[in-house]
């Protein structure tokens, strides 16, 4: 796995470049090479709607398939979530996004280690939620 921050050179979210550390953190961890990558939410980031992790998990997901590093589903959605804990950038999101659907965690871990139920195609039941 690579680590060299001076590798992975330039991030653009909405086409502005940014830091984009959890994106920069799953690039490194995935390869060596020198990448660019561009991202585009239509979300606000930096108020809790797991865009951080959506980016995490977009980027596993996109570099797997360009560099056809041929990843697990349960690797890729590890690398994004071990960014968004070495980043304190999210904590959970990874699995309700990587399952699509709401998670409920019965016991502390990522999305493949811990324990949990929800709406997604993983999970054990369903949840219904009114108010």
């Amino acid at each position: 796995m690579g680590r060299s921050v001076e590798k992975t050179e330039v991030f653009f979210l909405n086409g502005k470049r940014v830091e984009g550390r959890t994106t920069r953190t799953v690039a490194e961890m995935m390869t060596e090479l020198p990448v660019r990558i561009k991202s585009w939410a239509e979300i606000p980031t930096g108020c809790g709607f797991g865009a951080s992790g959506a980016g995490a998990l977009g980027t596993a997901y996109a570099l797997n398939n360009a560099l056809s590093l041929n990843q697990t589903i349960k690797s890729l959605t590890e690398y994004a979530h071990v960014a968004e804990v070495v980043n304190c950038s999210g904590l959970g999101d990874i699995a309700a996004q990587s399952s699509g659907g709401v998670v409920i965690r019965l016991q502390p871990g990522g999305p493949n280690s811990g324990l949990w139920t929800g709406s997604g195609s993983r999970s054990q039941g369903f949840l219904y939620c009114t108010w």
